[in-house]
Protein backbone atom coordinates (compact mmCIF):
# COMPACT_ATOMS: atom_id res chain seq x y z
CA UNK A 1 0.00 0.00 0.00
CA UNK A 2 3.03 2.38 0.89
CA UNK A 3 4.68 1.96 -2.45
CA UNK A 4 1.50 2.05 -4.25
CA UNK A 5 0.73 5.64 -2.41
CA UNK A 6 4.65 7.01 -3.22
CA UNK A 7 4.17 5.61 -7.00
CA UNK A 8 0.77 8.02 -7.53
CA UNK A 9 2.26 10.90 -5.49
CA UNK A 10 5.19 10.70 -8.00
CA UNK A 11 3.08 10.43 -10.70
CA UNK A 12 1.25 13.74 -9.86
CA UNK A 13 4.75 15.55 -9.48
CA UNK A 14 4.94 16.46 -13.75
CA UNK A 15 1.25 17.67 -13.51
CA UNK A 16 1.88 20.05 -10.99
CA UNK A 17 5.29 21.17 -13.24
CA UNK A 18 3.66 21.05 -16.20
CA UNK A 19 1.21 23.22 -15.23
CA UNK A 20 3.18 25.79 -13.69
CA UNK A 21 4.93 26.57 -16.71
CA UNK A 22 2.21 26.52 -19.11
CA UNK A 23 -0.18 29.17 -16.54
CA UNK A 24 3.45 31.29 -16.73
CA UNK A 25 3.90 31.70 -20.42
CA UNK A 26 0.19 32.09 -20.62
CA UNK A 27 -0.03 35.21 -19.16
CA UNK A 28 2.95 36.51 -20.15
CA UNK A 29 1.91 35.76 -23.65
CA UNK A 30 -1.57 37.60 -23.19
CA UNK A 31 0.14 40.86 -21.11
CA UNK A 32 3.62 42.16 -21.07
CA UNK A 33 5.32 43.08 -17.66
CA UNK A 34 5.09 46.69 -18.95
CA UNK A 35 1.63 46.37 -19.77
CA UNK A 36 1.07 44.87 -16.29
CA UNK A 37 3.10 47.82 -14.84
CA UNK A 38 1.67 50.53 -16.65
CA UNK A 39 -2.31 49.13 -15.53
CA UNK A 40 -1.30 49.05 -11.83
CA UNK A 41 0.59 52.19 -11.70
CA UNK A 42 -1.61 55.01 -10.54
CA UNK A 43 -0.03 57.58 -12.82
CA UNK A 44 -2.36 57.75 -16.25
CA UNK A 45 0.95 58.34 -17.81
CA UNK A 46 3.46 56.94 -16.01
CA UNK A 47 7.25 57.46 -16.56
CA UNK A 48 9.94 55.38 -17.54
CA UNK A 49 11.77 55.39 -14.28
CA UNK A 50 8.40 54.88 -12.63
CA UNK A 51 8.03 51.70 -14.82
CA UNK A 52 11.29 50.84 -14.11
CA UNK A 53 10.72 50.98 -10.23
CA UNK A 54 7.67 48.67 -10.30
CA UNK A 55 9.07 45.85 -12.45
CA UNK A 56 11.71 45.99 -10.49
CA UNK A 57 9.80 45.75 -6.96
CA UNK A 58 7.37 42.93 -8.21
CA UNK A 59 10.62 40.80 -9.72
CA UNK A 60 9.52 41.59 -13.45
CA UNK A 61 12.61 43.76 -14.05
CA UNK A 62 15.55 42.33 -16.44
CA UNK A 63 18.44 40.86 -14.45
CA UNK A 64 22.26 42.11 -15.10
CA UNK A 65 24.75 39.85 -15.34
CA UNK A 66 26.40 40.21 -12.32
CA UNK A 67 22.64 39.70 -10.68
CA UNK A 68 22.94 36.33 -13.04
CA UNK A 69 27.00 35.00 -12.23
CA UNK A 70 25.45 34.84 -8.61
CA UNK A 71 23.27 32.09 -9.52
CA UNK A 72 24.18 28.12 -10.90
CA UNK A 73 20.94 28.71 -13.12
CA UNK A 74 22.22 32.41 -14.10
CA UNK A 75 25.68 31.17 -14.57
CA UNK A 76 24.07 28.24 -16.90
CA UNK A 77 22.32 30.79 -18.91
CA UNK A 78 25.64 32.68 -19.20
CA UNK A 79 27.68 30.05 -20.70
CA UNK A 80 24.78 28.97 -23.19
CA UNK A 81 24.99 32.66 -24.84
CA UNK A 82 21.49 33.64 -23.16
CA UNK A 83 22.24 37.22 -22.02
CA UNK A 84 19.51 39.67 -20.55
CA UNK A 85 18.96 43.00 -22.46
CA UNK A 86 21.32 45.92 -22.32
CA UNK A 87 20.38 48.81 -19.86
CA UNK A 88 19.17 51.74 -21.94
CA UNK A 89 21.74 54.64 -22.27
CA UNK A 90 21.69 57.43 -20.51
CA UNK A 91 19.75 60.87 -23.09
CA UNK A 92 21.65 63.49 -23.38
CA UNK A 93 20.16 66.33 -21.87
CA UNK A 94 18.66 67.96 -24.69
CA UNK A 95 16.88 64.65 -25.90
CA UNK A 96 15.20 63.30 -22.48
CA UNK A 97 11.67 63.88 -23.72
CA UNK A 98 12.34 62.07 -26.83
CA UNK A 99 14.40 59.42 -25.16
CA UNK A 100 11.47 58.74 -22.52
CA UNK A 101 9.33 57.04 -25.52
CA UNK A 102 12.30 55.01 -26.78
CA UNK A 103 12.84 52.79 -23.66
CA UNK A 104 12.27 49.00 -24.41
CA UNK A 105 10.53 46.85 -21.40
CA UNK A 106 9.98 43.62 -23.11
CA UNK A 107 12.13 41.01 -21.06
CA UNK A 108 14.69 38.99 -22.58
CA UNK A 109 14.45 35.03 -22.94
CA UNK A 110 16.91 35.07 -20.20
CA UNK A 111 14.79 37.37 -17.88
CA UNK A 112 12.16 35.08 -18.68
CA UNK A 113 13.46 32.16 -18.00
CA UNK A 114 15.04 33.56 -14.84
CA UNK A 115 11.22 35.07 -13.71
CA UNK A 116 9.96 30.83 -14.94
CA UNK A 117 12.55 29.51 -12.50
CA UNK A 118 11.84 31.66 -9.58
CA UNK A 119 8.57 31.46 -9.96
CA UNK A 120 8.24 28.04 -9.75
CA UNK A 121 10.17 27.41 -6.91
CA UNK A 122 8.24 30.25 -4.95
CA UNK A 123 5.09 28.42 -5.69
CA UNK A 124 6.46 25.05 -4.36
CA UNK A 125 8.06 26.81 -1.46
CA UNK A 126 3.83 28.57 -1.10
CA UNK A 127 6.26 32.22 -1.91
CA UNK A 128 3.43 34.01 -3.59
CA UNK A 129 4.58 37.62 -3.13
CA UNK A 130 2.63 40.47 -3.75
CA UNK A 131 -0.25 41.55 -5.27
CA UNK A 132 0.33 43.37 -8.96
CA UNK A 133 -2.91 46.16 -7.75
CA UNK A 134 -2.79 46.31 -4.06
CA UNK A 135 0.48 45.51 -2.72
CA UNK A 136 -1.20 42.91 -0.19
CA UNK A 137 0.67 39.93 0.51
CA UNK A 138 -1.06 37.47 -1.13
CA UNK A 139 0.29 34.24 1.42
CA UNK A 140 -1.71 36.50 4.60
CA UNK A 141 -4.37 36.29 2.16
CA UNK A 142 -5.36 33.26 1.66
CA UNK A 143 -4.45 32.01 4.72
CA UNK A 144 -7.47 34.34 6.07
CA UNK A 145 -9.93 33.40 3.46
CA UNK A 146 -9.36 29.88 3.49
CA UNK A 147 -11.14 29.23 6.67
CA UNK A 148 -14.58 31.27 5.13
CA UNK A 149 -14.39 29.15 1.62
CA UNK A 150 -13.36 26.07 4.03
CA UNK A 151 -16.08 26.27 6.18
CA UNK A 152 -18.90 26.85 3.09
CA UNK A 153 -17.22 24.45 0.88
CA UNK A 154 -17.13 21.79 3.72
CA UNK A 155 -20.91 22.20 4.19
CA UNK A 156 -22.14 22.15 0.96
CA UNK A 157 -20.05 19.24 -0.08
CA UNK A 158 -21.36 16.48 2.87
CA UNK A 159 -24.90 17.59 2.46
CA UNK A 160 -24.86 17.94 -1.00
CA UNK A 161 -22.93 13.97 -0.86
CA UNK A 162 -25.56 12.93 1.66
CA UNK A 163 -28.81 14.08 0.08
CA UNK A 164 -27.64 12.60 -3.38
CA UNK A 165 -26.66 9.35 -1.62
CA UNK A 166 -29.81 8.75 0.41
CA UNK A 167 -32.50 9.94 -2.66
CA UNK A 168 -30.58 8.18 -5.13
CA UNK A 169 -30.64 4.58 -3.06
CA UNK A 170 -34.42 5.18 -2.61
CA UNK A 171 -34.70 5.89 -6.49
CA UNK A 172 -33.43 2.74 -6.95
CA UNK A 173 -35.41 0.80 -4.41
CA UNK A 174 -38.60 1.81 -5.89
CA UNK A 175 -37.24 1.66 -9.66
CA UNK A 176 -39.57 1.48 -11.79
CA UNK A 177 -42.66 2.73 -9.74
CA UNK A 178 -43.88 6.73 -9.76
CA UNK A 179 -41.64 7.61 -6.94
CA UNK A 180 -38.76 6.71 -9.40
CA UNK A 181 -40.37 8.52 -12.34
CA UNK A 182 -41.33 11.29 -9.97
CA UNK A 183 -38.10 11.65 -8.77
CA UNK A 184 -36.16 11.76 -12.07
CA UNK A 185 -38.35 14.46 -13.23
CA UNK A 186 -37.72 16.73 -10.40
CA UNK A 187 -33.98 15.71 -10.37
CA UNK A 188 -33.93 16.83 -14.47
CA UNK A 189 -36.26 20.14 -13.88
CA UNK A 190 -33.59 21.15 -10.96
CA UNK A 191 -30.33 20.80 -13.44
CA UNK A 192 -31.87 22.34 -16.20
CA UNK A 193 -32.04 25.76 -14.11
CA UNK A 194 -29.37 28.23 -14.35
CA UNK A 195 -26.95 28.36 -11.14
CA UNK A 196 -27.40 32.14 -11.15
CA UNK A 197 -31.36 31.94 -10.92
CA UNK A 198 -30.92 29.63 -8.24
CA UNK A 199 -28.88 32.08 -5.74
CA UNK A 200 -31.18 35.36 -6.73
CA UNK A 201 -34.01 33.53 -6.43
CA UNK A 202 -33.40 31.92 -3.00
CA UNK A 203 -32.22 34.94 -2.12
CA UNK A 204 -34.97 36.65 -2.43
CA UNK A 205 -37.51 33.74 -1.15
CA UNK A 206 -35.26 32.60 1.90
CA UNK A 207 -33.79 35.53 2.68
CA UNK A 208 -35.72 38.37 2.38
CA UNK A 209 -39.60 36.72 2.32
CA UNK A 210 -38.26 33.90 4.63
CA UNK A 211 -36.16 35.61 6.74
CA UNK A 212 -33.79 32.72 7.65
CA UNK A 213 -30.51 34.43 7.42
CA UNK A 214 -28.42 37.48 6.27
CA UNK A 215 -28.43 37.30 2.04
CA UNK A 216 -24.78 39.48 2.88
CA UNK A 217 -21.67 39.50 5.28
CA UNK A 218 -20.31 37.09 7.16
CA UNK A 219 -19.41 36.28 10.76
CA UNK A 220 -16.88 34.21 12.45
CA UNK A 221 -18.55 34.05 16.04
CA UNK A 222 -21.91 32.34 17.29
CA UNK A 223 -23.97 34.09 14.62
CA UNK A 224 -21.32 32.17 11.70
CA UNK A 225 -24.78 29.86 11.28
CA UNK A 226 -27.12 32.46 10.22
CA UNK A 227 -24.78 33.26 7.43
CA UNK A 228 -24.57 29.80 6.32
CA UNK A 229 -28.07 28.82 6.16
CA UNK A 230 -28.93 30.82 2.75
CA UNK A 231 -25.91 29.68 0.63
CA UNK A 232 -25.90 26.21 1.55
CA UNK A 233 -29.25 26.06 0.72
CA UNK A 234 -28.48 27.48 -2.54
CA UNK A 235 -25.44 25.43 -3.06
CA UNK A 236 -27.13 22.03 -2.07
CA UNK A 237 -30.24 22.48 -4.40
CA UNK A 238 -28.79 23.91 -7.64
CA UNK A 239 -26.22 20.81 -7.54
CA UNK A 240 -28.05 18.14 -5.93
CA UNK A 241 -29.76 16.90 -8.93
CA UNK A 242 -27.02 15.99 -10.83
CA UNK A 243 -25.75 14.08 -7.96
CA UNK A 244 -28.93 12.14 -7.85
CA UNK A 245 -29.12 11.50 -11.44
CA UNK A 246 -25.62 10.19 -11.41
CA UNK A 247 -25.49 8.13 -8.28
CA UNK A 248 -28.53 6.30 -9.14
CA UNK A 249 -27.39 5.18 -12.53
CA UNK A 250 -24.85 3.53 -10.41
CA UNK A 251 -26.46 1.90 -7.90
CA UNK A 252 -28.91 0.44 -11.00
CA UNK A 253 -25.86 -0.54 -12.77
CA UNK A 254 -24.58 -2.71 -9.54
CA UNK A 255 -27.98 -4.54 -9.21
CA UNK A 256 -27.85 -5.80 -12.72
CA UNK A 257 -24.70 -7.96 -11.44
CA UNK A 258 -24.68 -11.93 -10.74
CA UNK A 259 -23.49 -11.09 -6.98
CA UNK A 260 -27.15 -9.03 -6.63
CA UNK A 261 -29.11 -12.03 -8.48
CA UNK A 262 -27.59 -14.37 -6.16
CA UNK A 263 -28.20 -12.51 -3.00
CA UNK A 264 -31.79 -12.23 -3.85
CA UNK A 265 -32.20 -15.85 -4.79
CA UNK A 266 -30.43 -16.99 -1.04
CA UNK A 267 -33.91 -14.56 0.61
CA UNK A 268 -31.93 -11.37 0.84
CA UNK A 269 -34.40 -8.56 1.48
CA UNK A 270 -34.38 -5.93 -0.99
CA UNK A 271 -32.94 -3.22 1.55
CA UNK A 272 -30.19 -5.30 2.29
CA UNK A 273 -28.85 -5.96 -1.03
CA UNK A 274 -28.76 -2.04 -1.33
CA UNK A 275 -27.18 -1.22 2.01
CA UNK A 276 -25.06 -4.30 1.96
CA UNK A 277 -24.11 -4.86 -1.36
CA UNK A 278 -24.72 -2.26 -3.69
CA UNK A 279 -23.68 0.56 -2.29
CA UNK A 280 -20.13 -0.84 -1.27
CA UNK A 281 -19.28 -1.62 -4.60
CA UNK A 282 -20.59 2.10 -6.05
CA UNK A 283 -18.53 3.59 -3.94
CA UNK A 284 -15.64 3.80 -6.91
CA UNK A 285 -17.37 5.58 -9.42
CA UNK A 286 -18.71 7.73 -6.64
CA UNK A 287 -15.56 8.64 -5.52
CA UNK A 288 -14.81 9.69 -8.75
CA UNK A 289 -17.27 11.82 -10.03
CA UNK A 290 -16.93 13.50 -6.28
CA UNK A 291 -12.84 14.48 -6.33
CA UNK A 292 -13.89 17.31 -9.02
CA UNK A 293 -15.52 19.09 -5.62
CA UNK A 294 -12.35 18.89 -3.53
CA UNK A 295 -10.53 22.14 -4.84
CA UNK A 296 -14.29 23.85 -4.08
CA UNK A 297 -13.38 23.13 -0.09
CA UNK A 298 -10.60 25.62 -0.03
CA UNK A 299 -11.26 28.03 -2.73
CA UNK A 300 -14.63 28.24 -2.51
CA UNK A 301 -17.64 28.84 -5.24
CA UNK A 302 -16.95 32.08 -7.11
CA UNK A 303 -20.58 32.66 -7.87
CA UNK A 304 -21.69 32.34 -3.98
CA UNK A 305 -19.46 33.85 -2.17
CA UNK A 306 -19.35 36.26 -4.92
CA UNK A 307 -23.09 37.26 -4.65
CA UNK A 308 -23.30 36.37 -1.01
CA UNK A 309 -19.95 38.52 -0.08
CA UNK A 310 -17.91 36.17 1.86
CA UNK A 311 -14.81 37.02 2.44
CA UNK A 312 -13.24 33.45 1.09
CA UNK A 313 -10.98 32.59 -1.68
CA UNK A 314 -13.50 32.56 -4.04
CA UNK A 315 -14.37 36.44 -3.42
CA UNK A 316 -10.88 37.45 -4.11
CA UNK A 317 -10.04 35.11 -7.20
CA UNK A 318 -13.08 37.19 -8.82
CA UNK A 319 -11.77 40.09 -7.46
CA UNK A 320 -8.37 39.26 -9.40
CA UNK A 321 -9.69 38.27 -12.48
CA UNK A 322 -12.20 41.86 -12.55
CA UNK A 323 -9.09 44.00 -11.75
CA UNK A 324 -6.07 41.54 -13.94
CA UNK A 325 -4.12 41.15 -11.20
CA UNK A 326 -1.82 38.46 -12.49
CA UNK A 327 -0.25 37.57 -9.46
CA UNK A 328 -2.83 36.62 -7.24
CA UNK A 329 -5.01 34.67 -10.26
CA UNK A 330 -1.35 32.65 -10.70
CA UNK A 331 -1.21 31.92 -6.93
CA UNK A 332 -4.95 30.93 -7.20
CA UNK A 333 -4.17 28.47 -10.33
CA UNK A 334 -1.40 26.90 -8.56
CA UNK A 335 -3.84 26.07 -5.37
CA UNK A 336 -6.81 24.89 -7.32
CA UNK A 337 -4.25 22.83 -9.33
CA UNK A 338 -2.37 20.98 -6.58
CA UNK A 339 -5.72 20.77 -4.43
CA UNK A 340 -6.96 18.77 -7.55
CA UNK A 341 -4.40 16.86 -7.49
CA UNK A 342 -4.03 15.57 -4.12
CA UNK A 343 -7.57 14.81 -4.50
CA UNK A 344 -6.73 12.81 -7.39
CA UNK A 345 -4.14 10.53 -5.02
CA UNK A 346 -6.66 10.26 -2.26
CA UNK A 347 -9.12 8.97 -5.02
CA UNK A 348 -6.47 6.74 -5.80
CA UNK A 349 -5.89 5.67 -2.52
CA UNK A 350 -9.58 5.39 -1.44
CA UNK A 351 -9.79 3.06 -5.08
CA UNK A 352 -7.34 1.21 -3.14
CA UNK A 353 -9.16 0.72 -0.17
CA UNK A 354 -12.29 -0.14 -0.99
CA UNK A 355 -11.03 -2.33 -3.66
CA UNK A 356 -8.03 -4.32 -2.80
CA UNK A 357 -7.80 -5.38 -6.80
CA UNK A 358 -6.46 -1.64 -7.15
CA UNK A 359 -3.71 -3.16 -4.65
CA UNK A 360 -2.88 -5.92 -6.75
CA UNK A 361 -2.60 -4.53 -10.23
Amino acid sequence: MLRYTIRRILYAVPTLLGVLVLTYFLFFGTASPETIARRNLSSRAPTQAQIAQWLNDHGYGEPSEEEMKQTGFGRTLLGLGIRPNAPPAAPAEGEAAEAETLVDFTPSLASRLIQLKRSTVDMLLFNFGKSDTSGEDIKERVKKGAPASLIVGSLIFWTSLFVGVSLALAFAYFRGTYVDTFGTFLCVLVMSISAVVYVIGLQFLLGKLLRYGPVWGFDTGAGLWKFLVVPVAIGVISGVGAEIRLFRTFFLDETNQDYVRTARAKGVSEAAVLSRHVFKNALIPIITSTVAAIPGLILGSLLIENFFGIPGLGNFTVDAINSQDFAVVRAMVFLGTLLYIVGLVLTDICYALVDPRVRLE
